[in-house]
């Protein structure tokens, strides 16, 4: 991932992805869609079934969850994680949105659309 300034067109930053994938087929560290800036962070999707927060400052890594397992869904059903690509991550009402699954082009199918939250740890 790369910070430039708008302006001027200076590269500020370059952030190199670790590639972890081992031998894992379809699997590539890279980003393939677009990232979603939000206030003090910049959320991006990595093909290597990665979902990834970094720090919009320094590009540190401040979170990041490994999508590809499988989850069982609302309805009961199991869907798996893969690669992501094609649609952003988005934000509605503070909460994270990814799909996670690309099988296109030789990369990581599977089939979930990911909500993310702040567990609740008070009794009620």
């Amino acid at each position: 991932m790369f910070a430039v300034a708008a302006r001027s067109g200076e590269m500020l930053r370059e952030n190199v992805t670790e590639d972890i994938c081992g031998d894992l087929e379809f699997c590539d560290p890279g980003i393939s869609q677009a990232v979603t800036a939000i206030p003090g962070a910049v959320i991006a999707g990595h093909m290597d079934g990665r979902l990834r927060i970094y720090a919009r400052d320094d590009g540190r890594v401040l979170w990041e969850t490994n999508t590809l397992r499988e989850y069982e869904t609302e309805s009961g059903d199991t869907g798996r994680g893969g690669s992501f690509g094609g649609g952003r991550p988005m934000v509605a009402d503070g909460m994270p949105y990814a799909n996670s699954g690309y099988g296109i082009y030789i990369h990581m199918p599977g089939n979930v659309v990911l909500v993310f939250g702040i567990a609740d740890d008070t009794e009620q």
